[in-house]
């Protein structure tokens, strides 16, 4: 029986959303979440950055004298050393506002800041290192510096993130106004006004003003009612040019909401709507001129041309550098499986690349048996078909090496859904709705479904459906961002060995 695909939208935590019922805690859980959630504008306000920026140089200088003072005994840092600092703040701020560009004003938490200034702080040190591999620089850098540097600001900077920022968004709130009033204007039935109003109170210097209204009443006195919240929301806005206004469109039909906001708008306050679940997802989409018509973009190819263009040159140059610093392992490895057993070093098998087109993918051989056809058998736990050096390089991903020359080729990139044989993407198509958007995108090396342990054999269409859940979802969502995480994070997963038989 076919079974359906349902997109994963746990796997890199909640999608962003507005404040509304579905992103306010409880009653029993508010206290706790409160004091730890904020809006997350105001989490990225300028005073936040300069205080990042801030933060990372200053650390750099520190990390550097201390460096020099243990080394030369002499407390100071060098010219190369606040440049390098310089440069890691830049590179932070850039990456850091290409991730919150994705998001819009969401609810954040302490362990989310967490993780994502981690990731962050790690992609800024690889750019670092990459650009001066790159560009053959000699800053005169030591590494000892560097990794002492990458450490102190991994622990420390991440407890900045954890602890500082709500405290600071505080403090740009209450600089930008001393004194806010906001009001809520929603249907009273639709249960979201008082938990929309409890969220503000926690999150802002505020006093908070909640009107209801009955949407649902008969159009004759639809009118007056309108009338009835503007003149209560305009004497709830005393210091109009302090105030904002937030209406909850649950409950109301899209006439009566286009109404009301047009009453509304006579008020020289910010004005924000706060959508239903209903319409939650579209507040992030790109709106697009259709003539004189609005349309909302809900789905754009995966990478413009850019980014596919900067996406190879990065394929071609890490793997031409991956070639040559593994070429010594290729020759071990090659004289390693001729001496363990008969048969060619390399083993090829035809895979199903981007858009469905078949090509042969290149592997160093594992197993006694190179099977090629109609019927294969997936490699399962002390398979007897591995040889002794198999299973080092399975465990290890050594057999996967060779895939780099694909890379070359054009047939893979570093990152995406792992190519399948052909003969198991003729049984799972019929088996796994939506499976073709995984091949929308180049198959990869490593990719979003192995830094998450799936990998190995797919015993059942279960194991199989968690695999293409996370190769959709990186279809729907590539990007060079995510590629940089996913080949850092494969790094880490190969010494984990997850699933590897």
């Amino acid at each position: 029986m076919k079974q359906a695909f349902k997109p994963a939208d746990d796997l890199r935590g909640k999608p962003p959303q507005l404040i509304s019922i579905s992103a306010v805690p409880t009653e029993s859980e508010a206290a706790a979440v409160n004091s730890h959630n904020l809006l997350e504008r105001d989490l990225h306000s300028p005073l936040q950055t300069v205080a990042d920026v801030a933060f990372v140089v200053g650390l750099g200088l520190l990390v550097g004298a201390l460096y020099n003072d243990i080394l030369q005994g002499i407390f100071h840092f060098g010219a190369e050393q606040f440049w390098c600092a310089i440069t890691i703040a830049l590179l932070y701020g850039v990456i850091e506002r290409a991730r919150v560009a994705d998001n819009g004003i969401a609810l954040t938490s302490r362990r989310a800041r967490v993780v994502d200034v981690a990731k962050v702080w790690a992609m800024s040190f690889t750019g670092l290192v990459f650009i001066n591999f790159a560009l053959h620089t000699n800053t005169g850098l030591s590494r000892g510096f560097l990794g002492l540097y990458f450490i102190a600001g991994f622990f420390t900077f991440t407890l900045w993130r954890a602890f500082l920022p709500p405290s600071i968004a505080r403090i740009s709130h209450r600089f930008q106004r001393a004194r806010t009033d906001l009001v809520v204007v929603g249907e009273r039935t639709s249960g979201s006004l008082r938990k929309l109003a409890e969220e503000l109170n926690a999150n802002n210097a505020a006093v908070c003003t909640v009107i209801s209204l009955d949407g649902h009443c008969c159009d004759e006195l639809w009118p007056n009612e309108q009338q009835i919240v503007l003149s209560m929301a305009c004497r709830a806005l005393r210091s109009s040019h302090k105030g904002a206004l937030y209406v909850c469109s649950a409950g109301l039909t899209p006439r009566r909401m286009d109404s009301l906001c047009s009453t509304l708008s006579i008020l020289p306050v910010y004005t924000y709507i706060v959508p239903d679940n209903a319409t939650v997802g579209l507040v992030g989409c790109k709106p697009v001129m259709v003539g004189r018509h609005i349309a909302l973009e809900l789905r754009r190819a995966q990478m413009g041309t850019i980014q596919i263009l900067a996406k190879r040159i990065l394929d071609v140059a890490l793997g031409l550098i991956a070639l040559l610093l593994l070429s010594p392992l290729f020759l071990a490895v090659s004289i390693a499986i001729r001496a363990d057993s008969r048969g060619p070093v390399f083993f090829r098998q035809y895979r199903t690349g981007k858009g469905g087109k078949p090509f042969r993918i290149v592997k160093f051989r594992s197993m006694y048996v190179m099977e090629d056809g109609p019927t294969i058998q997936q490699a399962r736990r002390n398979d007897p078909r591995v040889t002794r050096i198999g299973r080092y390089l399975r465990a290890s991903s050594i057999d996967e090496l060779p895939q780099l020359l694909n890379v070359l080729r054009g047939e893979m990139s570093l990152v995406g859904p792992r190519p399948h044989a052909v003969a198991h993407d003729r049984q799972y198509i019929d088996l796994v709705d939506n499976y073709e958007l995984r091949q929308h995108v180049k198959p990869g090396i490593t990719g979003w479904a192995q830094i998450h342990g799936l990998r190995g054999e797919t015993a059942d269409v279960n194991a199989m459906h968690r695999r293409i859940e996370h190769d959709i979802w990186y279809a729907l969502n590539a990007g060079l961002l995510l590629d940089v995480e996913i080949l850092a994070r494969t790094v880490i997963e190969l010494f984990r060995s997850r699933n590897a038989y």
